[in-house]
């Protein structure tokens, strides 16, 4: 038997298709391929268990009896693991009612109040003062490993994680108090700043907690998938990024009304299916990292969906891909000067940067904000300044390589949707007459570890922080015996390793904001995307790009040192150099300060100064390769710096 997920997909599309090729006139070319499209789904129908009539002989019949008994037991289709036939949907105040009764383990919890229960005395504390010459850092530490030790054995927290996920929490903890530990000098502010970074360094999700989840039957299954082991409840937030919507914004309405009716549109309809010319554009899953650009990512992918339906097919190469950085760097400063994408926006900026001044093919601009959980304190969560070039090797000009509509700007934005029958019919014939279209909802910690199902852990009125795109919808039989419950499909923009291969199901009461972009030109493709030679650096001129080149370390008589030279050098310095490169270092002047202020040489770290911390024989007689030089100071305390020579 089929699954539910693909046979309500194709007996849906079949409808349509079946609608609009029942007056096919001799010769009509369009009306041609939508037959033989209709053909080929109800064949596909058969061939997953529904009846095996001959397409052609009888449509309509072989239409109205291929709906599924949504009672019937089944298997999946190898590859299909969600919604089986037999399976149920949830509806959410069902499943909020679930999930409060659902006893929390320990890790859920307010870490912060469990810290105070459990080490609110000095014996138990495990603080102790910087001491001057010492790492302070590694002290830190070292006395946050005890701490932690001590928490999770009093709470008994431990018995709920393994041992990566105890070690991986751990090791975050522990780094996150180490730099903190500068600006702590009493114990009252060294147990905040522990129960604090207890609560946000914890696991976003466990398998226990997935378990637990899962057992309550909230509709929807979640899993701990491998890379989860190093996201925390504060990474989880790098993850999102839709602005807030504005209190009592109205739904802004710059489309055309659309005259199809609710009672025209089918029951189930996946817009890849429809065009299928298009499946690997409205189907294709990004990831964006540890920034905060969902905003760009939900947007954009409505975009080029929309781009390749409306150009019959000319935008579905695996390098037709519109510029994420582009947009994410650039859109935000059409609003504002300076604003970091990586902090927020909302779906309809990159439709506002296209109408106006274009987008880059993903060729010229490719998206290099990445980052895994296990990179916590390294990941690069800012966006890059907005790019005047393509990059390095590239074939052709950003200029010349810009995707430009005009209509794409007549959006509509729909608010306050959360179910309200009239925005979902609209959401559907939007997504059925030109495409895929984008939204807003509540994402939380279990949609972390979302595997199958439908999501339906809302209330009905939440506030949205996450933004993605639907290309389709369906139903299912509700757990309740009620009838049948509808759901989007939809994608996410956190890599294929998450989900369900990237995509999931989402109870339309969750939906909170709907983005549809204005009607995009025919001729949108106006040119082929480019070509990259791969040898040809990036910029020749930043090793960095397309972030900004930091500062160069001052370079005079064969010596380098940090930018203030002879004085002591200031609050959050960087700069590197790559003039020693190839040369023996000879160490005139080291003090740093130990721990928080240092010296990359050769990708070896070093600080504090001679006697107090710095390996100065490893230092002195140092052969620098090409990862050259790099300085970074944090704030308060300025020492006199560094002078390396060339011996």
């Amino acid at each position: 038997m089929a699954t539910l997920f693909a046979r309500l997909a194709l007996v849906g599309v079949g409808a349509v298709l079946a609608k609009e090729t029942a007056t096919c006139q001799q010769g009509d070319a369009t009306c041609a391929a939508k037959q033989q499209l209709e053909d080929e789904s109800l064949m596909q129908l058969g061939r997953l268990g529904a009846h095996a009539d001959p397409p052609s002989s009888s449509r309509k019949s072989f239409i109205e009896n291929s709906r599924p008994n949504l009672g019937q037991q089944g298997k999946t289709v190898p590859g299909e693991e969600e919604l089986t036939i037999g399976e149920t949907v949830v509806e959410p105040p069902q499943a909020l009612a679930r999930n409060e009764k659902r006893q929390r383990l320990i890790v859920e919890q307010d870490l912060t109040a469990v810290l105070n229960v459990h080490a609110s005395s000095q014996r138990t504390a495990h603080y102790r003062a910087q001491e001057a010459g010492k790492d302070g850092p590694a002290v830190c530490s070292q006395q946050a490993d005890l701490l932690f030790d001590k928490v999770l054995q009093e709470s008994a927290m431990y018995k709920e994680l393994d041992a990566k996920e105890l070690s991986a929490f751990k090791r975050r903890f522990a780094s996150a108090m180490a730099l903190r530990c500068k600006d702590i000098v009493s114990e009252r502010l060294w147990l905040k700043a522990a129960g604090e970074e207890l609560e946000r360094q914890k696991p976003v999700m466990t398998a226990a907690v997935a378990n637990s989840i899962n057992g309550a039957g909230l509709g929807f299954k979640t899993k701990m998938h491998d890379w989860l082991l190093h996201e925390s409840v504060e990474s989880f937030q790098h993850h999102l990024g839709l602005l807030p919507t504005p209190q009592g914004q109205e739904s802004v309405l710059k489309r055309k009304a659309s005259g199809r009716q609710a009672e025209q549109l089918p029951e189930a309809f996946r817009a890849d299916l429809r065009w299928p010319e298009c499946k690997e554009e409205i189907l294709r899953i990004h990831n964006q990292g540890h920034c905060g650009s969902c905003w760009a990512f939900g947007g954009l992918a409505s975009i080029d969906a929309r781009m390749c339906i409306a150009s019959g097919g000319k935008w579905d190469g695996a390098e037709d891909i519109l510029s994420r950085l582009h947009v994410t760097s650039c859109a935000p400063d059409i609003y504002q000067q300076g604003q970091d994408g990586c902090q927020g926006g909302w779906p309809h900026w990159p439709m506002e940067m296209m109408a106006k001044s274009g987008v880059a093919s993903s060729s010229c601009l490719p998206y290099y904000i990445g980052g895994e959980g296990s990179e916590h304190f390294q990941q690069q969560d800012t966006a890059p300044p907005c790019e005047s070039h393509c990059q390095g090797g590239y074939s052709l000009p950003l200029r010349n390589d810009t995707f430009s509509s005009a209509g794409i700007a007549n959006y509509d934005w729909i608010t306050q949707v959360h179910g309200d029958p009239t925005k979902i019919s609209i959401t559907k014939a939007a997504i059925y007459q030109e495409g895929p279209v984008a939204f807003a909802f509540a994402a939380n910690h279990a949609f972390m570890g979302y595997s199958s199902g439908v999501f339906s852990s809302c209330t009905g009125h939440d506030r949205a922080n996450h933004a993605v795109y639907t290309f389709g919808w369906g139903v299912a039989a509700s757990e309740d015996g009620g009838g049948a419950v509808e759901y989007f499909e939809a994608s996410n923009s956190w890599g294929p390793n998450w989900g369900a291969s990237g995509h999931f199901r989402i109870h339309p009461r969750c939906m909170t904001d709907v983005t549809i972009a204005g009607t995009i030109e025919g001729s949108v493709v106006g040119h082929h995307v480019g070509t990259v030679d791969s040898t040809v650096p990036l910029d020749p001129d930043n090793d960095m790009w397309p972030w900004a080149k930091p500062d160069e370390c001052p370079y005079s008589n064969g010596c380098v040192t940090d930018l203030e030279g002879s004085g002591n050098y200031s609050n959050n310095e960087l700069c590197v150099s790559s003039a020693l490169n190839g040369k023996t270092i000879a160490v005139t002047e080291f003090d740093l300060e130990l721990g928080y202020d240092k010296l990359t040489v050769n990708g070896h770290v070093f600080s504090g100064t001679k006697g107090a911390g710095l390996d100065w024989d490893h230092l002195d007689g140092m052969v620098v390769d090409d990862q050259g030089i790099k300085f970074t100071s944090d704030v308060s305390e300025r020492k006199a710096g560094f002078k390396l020579c060339a011996s």
